[in-house]
């Protein structure tokens, strides 16, 4: 499957009955990825629209998706310079060394 794509409304209700707050496409391959490679990894999440199952918004469409993306983009740009001035030079965190338990 290519791309983005919208949970059902089973899917939606699952999450919710999960207490997720938010739903991320990519993490987990990300985050296994970033272990196996022994960098950092944080998720920064922005939100884009409501999940299917709010019944007080209408439903989304892909131009509300695309605004709320923009200002998304111009908002992770000033986190992202924000966390790289407050890094460390020097890595002391288990990231940087390999084990096998968390």
């Amino acid at each position: 499957m290519e791309g983005p794509a919208f949970s059902t409304l089973a899917e939606s209700n699952l999450y919710r009955s999960w207490d997720a707050d938010v739903i991320g496409m990519t993490n987990l391959q990300e985050a296994k990825l970033a272990r196996e490679a022994e960098i950092c990894y944080v998720t920064l999440a922005m939100v884009t629209d409501y999940d299917c199952w709010h019944e007080d918004h209408e439903a989304v469409t892909v131009s509300q998706i695309l605004d709320n993306l923009a200002k998304n983009a111009d908002n992770a740009a000033k986190v992202v310079t924000a966390a790289v001035s407050a890094m460390p030079a020097e890595r002391t965190c288990k990231c940087a060394r390999r084990s096998r338990t968390p």
